[in-house]
């Protein structure tokens, strides 16, 4: 399968949180396109959407929770991002023949992944009392095309 994501400048935020995972400095990233069925060799990728992907400020309003999908007890913490220009990437590469294997593409960038649910509702909660009056700039910049990991977090 294929992975494409943008790598994103450490969010000025910070959360405390009691199980799970912090994402680390420079590991943050917006997932452009994860298409388990798809073989699409990375020089085409590339060619179609690079150019699309300099850097590039978006804003976030809002945290949002992500149930896990082996254990529904946890969750994914992220901040959501609303990007016209990252949904035309996203249709760009599904034009390449990849599918998402997600429902629907949502663009975002996660802070913290395998927290305890209710943990990671409380701390949405209140990152979004300060995202309604001061939203988060986030800075995109360069691509990342690479093969599905199916151990992901492991590399974080």
């Amino acid at each position: 399968g294929n992975y494409v994501s943008m790598m994103v400048d450490d969010p000025k935020i910070n959360i405390e949180i009691s199980s799970g995972t912090i994402v680390p400095p420079g590991k943050h990233h917006v997932t452009l396109m994860y298409s388990e069925g798809s073989d699409i060799p990375e020089e085409r990728i590339r060619k179609k959407i690079e150019w699309m992907t300099g850097n590039r400020s978006v804003v976030s309003k809002k945290a949002e929770v992500f149930d896990s999908q082996e254990d529904p007890s946890l969750g994914c913490l992220a901040l959501t991002v609303e990007s016209y220009h990252l949904h035309n990437i996203h249709e760009e590469l599904r034009r390449l023949g990849m599918n998402h294997s997600y429902s629907e593409f949502k663009p975002h960038v996660t802070l913290a992944y395998d927290v305890d649910i209710e943990e990671a509702r409380r701390v949405a909660n209140d990152l979004n009392k300060t995202l309604s009056t001061t939203p988060c700039v986030l800075i995109l910049h360069g691509l990342e095309v690479a093969p599905i990991k199916e151990n992901w977090s492991v590399s974080l």
